[in-house]
């Protein structure tokens, strides 16, 4: 007997309960849902058993289907862009693969994603990590969580010790020692390979120990930066490289007593409270004892301060 015939004697006993597929529905087999449903119009199509334990959903048309079956596995598939499968059962396993990316996990156990021609490894969840080109093989990163990362990339390298939590921009959530060598330092003609030291920033570099760099165009060192600002440091020195674009600015800072800085505008000397003095192209200034009794000078301009007070004196 065809399934048609089947299926109008079970509408007729069920109607009440709802088990058969809606007069709009142009799909044809046997629908007891949510105990079993088994229908298809040739091109899409559905079937289950004790719904939501089991289900399986397709569309040739479109070339996408989905299934599964509690507890057992998960799978999807959406042409031949997209695919998966999941097993959530210890290790949880999952294989996924796109247009650029496949990974493959047994989690807590071990993975693996090969992405942009670089294949990742893991082992123990992210305890274990290392990167390796997918052409050449060679190695390119490795981890030991938290004791070590090392990558490579560019012309050099870099390697930290007991840095954690990717979660910044600007930097970790911690790290004791970072050195980088991947920056270029530009010096003219001459450019060579940079190199950059940080000992303990914390919260994507908010708090920093110490940085020593010669990166870019400058070289620098500063002590205990905050908010990851570089006035915003106890100590400071920024030395221009020799013929390096951009390299206008100079300044050695220790906060807030000491101060000589050149910003290719202005030179300031200061040593606080007892002595400042600055100067630009078209004129300069003195001040003692915090500003209190000081000269300035602005073209043909004079201004003394006594006890904080300006006074004009004329041209």
């Amino acid at each position: 007997m065809r399934v048609r015939a089947w299926r109008g004697m079970l509408c007729g006993l069920l109607l009440a309960t709802g088990a058969c597929s809606s007069s709009e529905d142009k799909r044809e087999g046997i629908d007891l849902f949510p105990l079993y449903r088994n229908v298809s119009d040739g091109t899409t199509g559905e079937r289950s058993v004790l719904f939501p334990l089991s289900n399986a959903e397709w569309d040739d048309q479109l070339d996408v289907s989905r299934s599964w079956i509690f507890p057992f596995y998960v799978r999807w598939h959406g042409g031949t862009q997209e695919e998966g499968l999941f097993v959530p059962m210890l290790p949880l396993y999952m294989h996924r693969r796109s247009a650029d990316m496949e990974t493959t996990q047994y989690v807590p156990v071990w993975g693996r994603t090969t992405e942009q021609g670089v294949v990742r490894t893991n082992v123990l969840l992210f305890l274990f990590e290392w990167t390796r080109a997918q052409r050449s093989g060679e190695l390119e990163a490795s981890s030991v969580f938290p004791l070590y990362q090392w990558e490579t990339g560019g012309a050099g390298q870099r390697f930290s010790l007991l840095r954690a939590g990717e979660m910044f921009l600007t930097g970790p959530i911690v790290s004791l020692v970072d050195v980088d060598t991947r920056v270029p330092s530009f010096r003219g003609a001459a450019d060579e390979a940079g190199l950059k030291i940080d000992v303990l920033h914390a919260v994507g570099k908010l708090v920093q120990l110490f940085h020593w760099g010669d990166a870019g165009s400058y070289t620098e060192t500063r002590l205990l930066t905050i908010f990851a600002s570089e006035p915003l440091s106890l100590f400071q020195r920024k030395v221009p490289h020799e013929g390096a674009p951009g390299a206008v600015e100079r300044r050695t800072v220790l906060f807030p007593i000491y101060w000589d800085t050149d910003d290719g505008v202005e030179q300031t000397w200061r040593l606080w409270p007892f002595y400042a003095t600055s100067k630009t192209a078209t004129g300069s200034s003195w001040s003692i004892i915090a500003g209190a009794f000081g000269m300035a000078h602005e073209g043909e301009a004079r201004t003394l301060k006594l006890l904080w007070i300006p006074i004009e004196l004329g041209e």
